[in-house]
């Protein structure tokens, strides 16, 4: 037996029972992981012995421990088998398969571009209406306030920008109580 083989049939499992044990210290924890490890092996053994005994009783019938060798070892590749399509195997073929049908992708497409729409109208009204507030608080401020230099900043950027798009015209009609504070 390799180092490998020990570490994928000894510590792993006691590391995955460790994390799924619900107990609060770290003793208690192992012994959770330790016990139902304990227990499926256990019950491996149980059967792996069940089939020593049935192989000494049909002796005869079979042709010799290396036909229960290739027996075990087809019924383990199957049972591995089997387990891992029950997730990690069939995802990538269903994911390929979903793929494929392209109506199902373009809807999907569809259906994303158009919630992307929403959002970019819904951020284009907000930016509109702090376009809009700024503006207001401009006209508000008065030339002594200490804060007045940092709105001439602003007020330049709001005209290079307004200067570089001419269609694009500010829109404060979806204002909220708020907004002005």
């Amino acid at each position: 037996m390799s180092f490998g083989c020990f570490v994928v049939r000894a510590v792993v499992p006691i590391i995955q029972g460790y994390e799924d044990a619900g107990d609060f210290s770290v003793p208690e924890r192992l012994k959770t992981s330790a016990h139902v490890n304990l227990v499926f092996y256990v019950c491996v053994g149980s059967i792996a012995l069940c089939g020593v005994i049935l192989h000494i009783i049909l002796r005869k019938k079979w042709r010799g421990i290396v036909g229960f060798a290739m027996a075990c070892s087809n019924t383990s590749g199957l049972v591995t088998g089997a387990f891992l399509l029950g997730f990690a195997l069939s995802v990538i073929p269903k994911g390929i398969w979903k793929n494929a049908d392209w109506t199902t992708r373009q809807k999907f497409h569809f259906h994303k571009v158009a919630r992307m729409a929403v959002k970019l109208d819904d951020a284009h009204q907000e930016f509109s209406n702090t376009i809009v507030v700024a503006q207001a608080i401009s006209k508000q401020m008065s030339k002594c306030d200490p804060l007045r230099p940092y709105m001439n900043i602003i007020d330049k950027m709001l005209l290079q920008m307004l200067n570089e798009d001419p269609s694009f015209k500010p829109q404060g009609d979806r204002l909220g109580e708020n907004d002005m504070d």
